[in-house]
């Protein structure tokens, strides 16, 4: 979909007799006809681009228009093949919050957490639950010349008074903070568990980019407890999803604390 529309066309035909819909994707001269498989792997998707040499007053159409005729491709998929994970089904299981209360009903310890952008209800939920991060619901990314930045997690302090305009023009995921001795990533798909942990550098606060800026060295393959094996299958039962991306904090106790589940 990332391709659409500099290199790639697509086409849905959608007969007036109630026979299955063709959907067909062009791209680098074949022509793939999408009815022929059987299974959709229904990964995270790049939202259309406009060419570059589009008017500017037609980018924000061309790619509304893209996104809208690509999310009826996926959908149509959902209904007459069988998709990992069905579209309908995939986007209630991205969010957040409802990761969270799913994780707690099947057993999984989490942590206490805020979706807010009011100053003053995390104000009143640092003085109860201090130490805290704060992260965004995506990863996002600036450029600056040659520097870039990336909004990942980072250690939140009680607000002040300045940050009130920040906090409230942009929503934050805040939690209480856990001290981990390591951080897994646990796959879940078909019932059956895969799963390795990365051992940080004291004091980073989120791994990621220092687990993929030293090419995954610090990471080993591991088997869970059985207990979080189950329950991660219970949680994918729960969502009515067939794959899921777990991430877990082990802390200094040795408790497992769900952070999320990318679906």
């Amino acid at each position: 979909i990332g391709d659409m529309p500099d290199f790639a066309t697509s086409t849905i035909h959608v007969a007036a007799d109630g026979s299955e819909p063709q959907l067909h994707v062009c791209h680098a001269g074949a022509n793939v006809r999408l009815n022929e498989f059987d299974i959709v792997w229904n990964r995270r998707r790049e939202r259309p681009r406009a060419p570059e040499d589009a008017s500017p007053f037609d980018t924000a159409i061309i790619e509304e228009e893209f996104f809208n005729h690509c999310d009826n491709m996926l959908h149509l998929l959902g209904r007459i093949r069988k998709t990992v994970n069905c579209p309908v089904r995939q986007k209630r299981a991205d969010r957040k919050a409802v990761q969270l209360f799913i994780a707690g009903q099947v057993g999984f310890d989490t942590m206490p957490t805020l979706f807010t952008n009011d100053v003053d209800r995390i104000s009143e939920f640092h003085a109860h639950n201090a130490p805290l991060i704060a992260k965004p619901h995506r990863q996002h990314g600036w450029t600056d010349g040659d520097r870039s930045f990336n909004a990942l997690t980072f250690d939140l302090s009680l607000p002040a008074e300045s940050d009130r305009w920040s906090i409230e023009a942009c929503p934050l995921i805040v939690q209480k903070k856990v001290v981990r001795t390591m951080e897994v990533r646990l796959i879940s798909f078909g019932g059956r568990i895969f799963a390795a942990k990365t051992v940080d550098a004291e004091g980073v606060v989120d791994s990621r980019m220092e687990t993929m800026n030293n090419g995954f060295a610090t990471i080993e393959a591991i088997t869970p407890p059985d207990a979080i094996s189950k329950k991660c299958i219970a949680y994918l039962e729960r969502m009515e999803i067939e794959f899921g991306a777990f991430d877990f904090i082990v802390d200094q106790d040795g408790r497992w604390v769900f952070l999320e589940c990318n679906e």
